[in-house]
């Protein structure tokens, strides 16, 4: 991905935890939405002095009192109107739109301005104790399009912790100030605020503002923040110079390649999964952790990289063996820089484990290397013969890894819950399309949360699920299997847990079943065994006519339901078709099995097709029952060796089927 151009090292904003002292990627913590929780902080509305007027002040909204230390500029949306009001002895610039967001009434309108009208106006910074960089900016209004008049005052705070901010600052050549250290504890040389952790300096940092009469008005303000997935910690947005994936250059083969996926429910494609590609800032994909996959780079002072391939390739840089690809062993190897001569050392970070997450296809068949050993040992015998020198496996894993799309890639199927959607399927898109121009998965199921019994994330403190264990041993694989992959949790829809439905599938399916199968062993005498497994079916009986069309089309719809990756249609089939085959078909039957034996061997052969069908199409659904079934019914090895039912046309007699419909209507 580096070869290609897709993997930089930059400057961007990402989410960051202060305590693991570690950036966290959006998608990490958008995966489970109790990563999110409500908290109330102050909503301050700041007064920014303009120079050359006397009492006047542009008024600028904003929720992180702590960023203030370090706002070098305003931004305002050039296409807004704005307006000059007087209260007292005061006047106030502010987004017009949004003056009816002021608390105070009786304003005197003074002038009305065009966003353009204001560019380049300045105002005295709240805390200037730094020294402006050569060709740097500060306490100016610049341009800023994704300010809005919908909520604060249409003018916007400036400060490296935002992505939108550090976009424009860097465009409008801005001083960038970054005030916290790597646990969000403000730096020590900052004045007044020196070594308070971030939220703890919202306050000081408004007393000390409203002491200085800088503030118009503060009230609490009760909105989402995002928290660590790992430790629960509130994030903050933090500039960070960290490896990158390139995502804006590659989303529109994300698009593309995401044209071939087959979805289930269809709806994630073009929706949640879209929706999260179009927004997808740039992918940090480096963390400050000791334990981890290091970033394979080493840095020379000189700016000179050295990315090595593989194993060898850094082994003939450096003039040493590897004998660890991980901390600290691996900072040992130094590798001499070939631009300037001096010593190239690796980068200190560690990947983000979703790249690991992200290359499960490749690492599953262990590619290139497994490939490299075939190759190597071709090689090893033609060797033999010709002389011809042989390449090492890991110069053959190089020159494939990258180059030609191996053939077990695409895989054709994989499945995860709704939080991987902008987590997992994403990782793997990215990286496959990064290395192949091609999607990572043929198809994919889309499976929803499973709740606690009271509607919170289940949860051995909350104790609101019933004991898994408990409940295989008492009811069974094959009713668990059932409940679930019945239910809408199957197309990507949450649930809660339920011992009552699971327990109802043993007495609604599973019983039923059993007992259809037992009745019909109870009636088959060893001198009909030959002639009623024989399968050659030959009946005139509309029940048997009428089961066995209801049959074909059940293997119809359960095979189109299986094929579109749909396992909740097919179950709702088969479950009704069993209530039909034990209350009406058997039931009808039961008449024929006590009288001539022509009529008895026909109801045999059709309860003994039924069964030994079901068993097939019950088998990746249920598949201990369906096995028992199968080997009951026959002398074959296993059900999960036997072929698929094929569905007959010919036997589905849609006439018979609609009065079948109206007798039992009738009868009822």
């Amino acid at each position: 991905m580096y070869d290609k151009g897709s993997i930089y090292k930059g400057l961007r904003v990402s989410l960051y935890c202060p305590h693991c002292a570690t950036p966290i990627s959006n998608f990490e913590v958008a995966m489970d939405a109790d990563n999110y929780k409500d908290i109330t902080e102050s909503a301050t509305i700041y007064k920014y002095k303009v120079k050359g007027e006397t009492d006047t002040y542009f008024l600028a909204w904003s929720t992180t009192p702590w960023t203030k230390i370090v706002t070098t500029a305003l931004a305002i949306n050039p296409s807004l109107v704005y307006v000059k009001v007087r209260s007292g002895k005061e006047s106030y610039i502010l987004a017009k739109a949004t003056l009816e967001h002021l608390p105070i009434r009786d304003l005197e309108s003074v002038k009305e301005y065009h966003g353009t009208d204001l560019l380049g106006k300045e105002f005295e910074l709240h805390y200037p104790y730094f020294s402006l960089d050569k060709g740097k900016r500060a306490g100016v209004l610049v341009s800023g399009e994704f300010v809005t008049a919908e909520e604060g005052t249409g003018i916007v705070t400036l400060a490296v912790y935002g992505a939108e901010d550090m976009e424009v600052m860097q465009r409008e050549d801005i001083q960038l100030l970054m005030h916290l250290d790597d646990e969000g504890m403000v730096k020590p040389e900052v004045p007044l605020f020196g070594g308070m952790y971030f939220l703890k300096a919202n306050k000081a940092v408004n007393e000390d503002l409203a002491s200085r009469n800088l503030i118009l008005h503060d009230e609490p303000y009760l909105h989402s923040v995002a928290h660590c997935w790992r430790c629960a910690t509130q994030l903050y947005y933090s500039p960070q110079d960290a490896w990158y994936v390139d995502i804006q250059s590659l989303k529109p083969r994300l698009y593309k390649n995401n044209e071939s996926v087959c979805w289930y429910p269809a709806h994630f494609k073009k929706g949640r999964f879209q929706k999260s590609m179009e927004s997808a800032p740039d992918w940090n994909i480096s963390r400050n952790r000791y334990w981890g996959s290091p970033v394979p780079v080493w840095e020379c002072e000189c700016g000179e990289r050295f990315v090595p391939g593989s194993i060898k390739e850094l082994e003939e840089a450096s003039g040493q063996t590897v004998k660890s690809l991980h901390k600290p062993e691996i900072d040992e190897v130094v590798v001499p820089c070939d631009k300037c001569g001096k010593k190239a050392h690796r980068t200190p970070e560690v990947l983000d484990s979703w790249i690991e997450a992200g290359s499960a296809s490749f690492a599953e068949r262990h590619y290139p290397f497994e490939i490299a050993r075939h190759i190597e040992l071709d090689s090893d015998s033609m060797s033999a013969s010709s002389r011809s020198p042989v390449v090492s496996k890991e110069a053959n894993a190089q020159r494939f890894f990258g180059q030609e799309m191996p053939d077990f890639f695409p895989p054709d199927f994989v499945a995860e819950y709704t939080g991987q959607i902008r987590a997992w399927f994403y990782v793997l898109h990215v990286i496959g399309t990064a290395l192949y121009d091609s999607p990572a998965f043929k198809n994919v199921v889309v499976e929803g949360v499973i709740l606690g019994n009271d509607g919170r994330k289940m949860s051995k403190n909350f104790k609101n699920y019933p004991d898994p264990k408990e409940m295989l041993q008492k009811h069974g694989g094959d009713a668990l299997r059932l409940y679930l992959m019945g239910s809408p949790v199957m197309r990507g829809e949450d649930i809660l847990i339920s011992e009552d439905a699971y327990r109802g599938q043993v007495r609604s399916v599973l019983l039923t079943l059993w007992n259809c199968y037992k009745y019909f062993v109870m009636n088959v005498v060893e001198s009909e065994k030959s002639k009623v497994m024989s399968l050659n079916l030959d009946t005139i009986n509309v029940l048997d006519k009428w089961i066995l069309a209801l049959l074909n089309r059940l293997i119809q719809e359960v095979t189109e339901g299986l094929d579109g990756y749909d396992t909740v249609a097919p179950i709702a089939k088969i479950t009704s078709f069993i209530q039909d085959f034990s209350t009406w078909y058997i039931r009808r039957s039961r008449d024929r099995l006590d009288g001539d034996s022509t009529d008895k061997i026909a109801c045999l052969q059709t309860m003994y097709t039924v069964l030994l069908t079901l068993s097939k199409l019950l088998a990746p659904i249920a598949p201990f029952v369906a096995e028992e079934l199968f080997k009951n019914l026959t002398d074959e090895e296993s059900v999960h060796l036997t072929d698929w039912p094929e569905y007959d046309a010919d036997m589905v007699d849609s006439h018979l089927l609609e009065q079948m419909i109206m007798v039992r209507k009738l009868a009822e």
